[in-house]
């Protein structure tokens, strides 16, 4: 599987503006969350304060920026941070002491930022300043801080180490990495290894220029093997190398060189375990014209690596920030990136740490950006997860990426944030967790499937024919023109098939089922479910004990076969008709000229408006005509009905058809025989047990023209 890169939005991480904020370091946390450090110009008083930003691992600022150093005396600058096992931190910095000499100092926080102790001084030793140090973890719990320290090995600059145990106490007495003693010693990076050493590289001078050394320790301190040159070419300057642990125990050394012609490029070289070279010395960048530099790498879980470095164009334009992705086998993933999304003055110095979900963040200095000089930007990077064309499961992380499965039965889920998935050949399963979330299947590629824990419509999201609610929520599920299947959750759902023959499956909860064109089979499953019928091929499933159903048509449809679904209702202006079964049922028209029948049970029927016709059949049916000239028809032995709107008055009064009633031969015999007032309402009885009751009718306002015998 190999990946590519979506990045987020920039974003500032200094909130003090003033001034310049530089030196940037970053390192991820255990938690998923991220620190980063940089040196700030007067906020703490004095010249430059070193201060972080603690993030969480959705990205958000947890409190604001904290001051790190104590002492406040001159200037604080040159941060370096690294995540401890115990889920803290560890920062160093190069600062002033009370003498106004440079000295390096550390500072430790816990898990929740709290300060673990004091600033603590680190070297030991050296008459100058002690420069630029660096810090990384090691495999007991421990860490190593590196630095430049003048005049400590007899020459002009040499570099130091100091180990600490987890506990922060020191391990030893301060060493020295190099074994060359002549010229100038600098610019240390350090890098701990899976068996308990660590690497440190620096810029040594060589036969005839700079060149970049490392030198391998045991887990005992011990030099293992003596000192290297790293770079094969000795002509020109090699400078500002970034040393990092792989997955696989060996390591990676990056760093720039002038190569003599274009100006400078960054290359680097991968390391066995055993510290032998692993494959040959590369160019990382892709663009040569003007100067790449300042590089900085990173170590991804998938035994990748990232490789961040600053472009110089050479026609002096404004400077930006690349990154290049590599997998596990060192091959380059895609081409160099552009990491700023500003790219309007200078951009420069980028750092880069990995996150506990496979994703990393990028931090760099911007120039003018935040409104006053220097400012620090940052960037959060998922892995783009692209399958081998096998069948399997790509899962991404909480941030935003794009998910590839190629051919295979593949499982896309991309987790947290907006993602892109793009299943490929094979019948795909795409869990969807975002409204951001897009889908991209072409015709042809299988029969694919959706879950989603939010509510999702099917429609533009390519040729995917399935879909699946899931979690407890209140949602809905939309189709496309294609015959899809959509289920619903245990909660109450809405599911719209809309074009296309579609199966709809409510399952538990109160769901609403809406086929769309086309012959669609709807179960509701438990619940008190509504079903809209659009065409008679439409098919209902209920079973025993499922609730109170409802169907909404707008074509003539019977539930006289469907023994478990108890209301029907027409919608639309259609003169069409609804016919119940044998349970007590609401059958309510539309506004056209409907024909309504209940069948057996005690029904409850409305015509609503236009001229309609309703038949209760049998039980003690509640009959209401609505608007309109309507009609009333019985048969004998039809049970005790009440009509409660029966008009007997105008030229569009109402119509009480007798004609199937063989008891009653005609008005005489009705008026004689049958009928009388009770109360307020007139009572007809047919024979024993049956009757007709006209609710709120005065028998004087009836006559011949009510009846049809």
């Amino acid at each position: 599987m190999t990946t590519l890169a979506t990045g987020s939005a920039e974003t500032r991480v200094n909130t003090f503006t003033s001034g310049a904020q530089t030196w940037p370091a970053v390192t991820g946390l255990a938690d998923g969350g991220w620190i980063v450090t940089w040196s700030s110009e007067s906020q703490d008083g004095s010249s430059y304060g070193t201060y972080q930003q603690h993030y969480g691992a959705n990205g958000q600022p947890i409190g604001g920026e904290t001051l790190i150093n104590t002492s406040t005396i001159g200037s604080q600058q040159e941060t370096s941070v690294f995540a401890l096992d115990d889920g803290g931190w560890i920062v160093t910095w190069a600062g002033r002491d009370a003498q106004n000499f440079g000295e390096v100092y550390q500072q430790r926080f816990d898990a929740d930022g709290r300060k673990v102790g004091t600033e603590t001084l680190v070297n030991e030793f050296g008459t100058g300043d002690q420069r630029t140090p660096v810090v990384a973890t090691l495999a007991d719990g421990g860490w190593i801080v590196a630095w430049e320290s003048p005049e400590v090995d007899g020459s002009s600059s040499g570099v130091s180490m100091q180990r600490y145990d987890a506990s922060g106490n020191k391990v030893g007495g301060e060493t020295i990495a190099n074994t060359t003693r002549a010229g100038h010693q600098y610019s240390p990076t350090v890098t701990g290894l899976a068996d308990g050493g660590w690497v440190v590289s620096w810029v040594g001078a060589g036969d005839t220029s700079y060149d970049v050394f490392q030198q391998r320790f045991g887990s005992d301190g011990e030099h293992i093997g003596t000192e290297t040159r790293i770079n094969i070419g000795t002509e020109r300057t090699q400078f500002i190398p970034t040393t990092i642990a792989l997955g696989d125990g060996g390591w990676l050394v990056t760093w720039t060189s002038d190569d003599g012609t274009e100006g400078y490029n960054v290359y680097q070289q991968r390391y066995a375990a055993d510290g032998s070279t692993d494959g040959a010395q590369l160019t990382v960048n892709s663009t040569i014209a003007g100067d790449q530099f300042n590089s900085s790498a990173v170590a991804l879980a998938d035994g990748g690596w990232v490789v961040a470095w600053q472009n110089k164009p050479s026609d002096d334009a404004s400077n930006d920030v690349y990154m290049q992705r590599y997998d596990a086998e060192g091959r380059a993933v895609g081409s160099e990136t552009l990491i700023s999304v500003t790219t309007a003055n200078a951009q420069y110095s980028p750092v880069l740490s990995a996150l506990s979900d496979g994703s990393w963040v990028v931090s760099w200095v911007s120039f003018g950006q935040d409104g006053s000089s220097y400012g620090i930007y940052q960037r959060h990077f998922a892995p783009d997860i692209r399958g081998s064309g096998q069948s399997e499961s790509l899962r991404g992380t909480d941030w935003d990426e794009t998910i590839v499965g190629y051919g295979g039965n593949d499982v896309l889920d991309g987790r947290g944030g907006d993602d892109t998935l793009i299943g490929g050949y094979g019948n795909d399963t795409y869990v969807i967790n975002s409204a951001g979330d897009v889908i991209r299947e072409m015709v042809g590629q299988g029969t694919d499937t959706v879950k989603s824990s939010i509510s999702f419509n099917l429609t533009g999201k390519g040729s995917v024919e399935r879909l699946s609610l899931t979690g407890s929520g209140k949602i809905d599920g939309t189709g496309n023109a294609l015959d899809n299947v959509i289920t619903g959750n245990g909660n109450d759902n809405r599911l719209y098939g809309l074009d296309g023959k579609d199966v709809l499956n409510g399952g538990a909860g109160n769901d609403t089922l809406n086929g769309g064109k086309g012959a669609d089979t709807m179960a509701g499953g438990t619940g008190n479910d509504t079903y809209y019928v659009d065409t008679t091929a439409d098919v209902i499933k209920e079973s025993n004990g499922q609730g109170t159903d409802k169907i909404i048509s707008t074509v003539s449809y019977s539930i006289a076969k469907l023994g478990n679904v108890e209301h029907i209702s027409l919608s639309g202006s259609a003169n069409i008709s609804a016919t119940g079964n044998a349970l007590a049922n609401t059958i309510t028209g539309n506004s056209g000229n409907n024909k309504l029948s209940g069948g057996a049970g005690n029904d409850k029927i409305s015509g609503g408006a236009g001229n309609d016709t309703l038949y209760g059949q049998s039980g003690n049916d509640k009959l209401s005509g609505g608007t309109g000239t309507d009609r009333f028809v019985f048969r004998n032995s039809e049970g005790k009905d009440r009509i409660t709107d029966f008009d007997a008055t105008g030229s569009d009064h109402d119509i009480l058809d007798l004609s199937a009633v063989s008891a009653i031969t005609s008005y005489s015999d009705l008026k004689a025989n049958h009928m009388h007032q009770v109360g307020s309402s007139v009572v007809i009885d047919i024979t024993s047990g049956h009757s007709i009751t006209l609710e709120h009718v005065s028998i004087k306002n009836l006559d011949a023209g009510d009846f049809l015998f």
